[in-house]
């Protein structure tokens, strides 16, 4: 069995962590928040978190902190291959609103949209690993912690928005 590492993205409504890298010749994609299931679970506040057993972090402890009306901070975790690179990116969507005026006309509001930098990292075998969004608000950019076992946690990376 090839060596393996563990990754914990969080994501939600509007807001998604994006992971993708190539394993024996396939390329593998994953997502906390940017599929339609886990967008419309966090808007509705349902979401659930998956665990593989990585241990809790202060990022966890705070995670009310990041919900909004319409989105609900939730995590994934994977089991990775080590020793090979990942790549790690957010996103921010922003909603369009349009509001009709009583003289037959609209106003339409668009929210801005961002997207990161791609963060490349090699895993070490047997590390834990979390990637979160750098910012609370509308803007783009996703840091890397290494988790370690007592939930503790060592910046390793962080990228901000970028033409990724």
């Amino acid at each position: 069995m090839a060596p393996q590492a563990r990754i914990r993205l969080y994501g939600q409504n509007q807001k998604p962590t994006n992971m993708r890298y190539s394993y024996e010749g396939h390329l593998v994609k994953e997502t906390a928040g940017g599929n339609l299931s886990g967008a419309f679970t966090s808007f509705l506040h349902i979401a659930r978190n998956s665990s593989i057993g990585i241990p809790a972090t202060s990022t966890i402890e705070t995670m009310k902190q990041h919900n909004h009306n319409l989105s609900k901070l939730f995590y994934r975790e994977f089991t990775i291959p080590a020793n090979i690179p990942i790549t790690i990116s957010n996103a921010y969507m922003g909603l369009t609103t349009v509001n009709d005026t009583h003289q037959n006309g609209s106003v339409i509001y668009n929210e801005p949209s961002c997207q990161s930098n791609k963060l490349t990292f090699v895993a070490k075998p047997g590390h834990d690993y979390e990637a979160i969004a750098s910012s609370a608000s509308a803007q783009c950019g996703v840091t890397l912690l290494e988790v370690h076992a007592d939930g503790s946690t060592t910046p390793l990376v962080n990228v901000q928005a970028g033409g990724n």
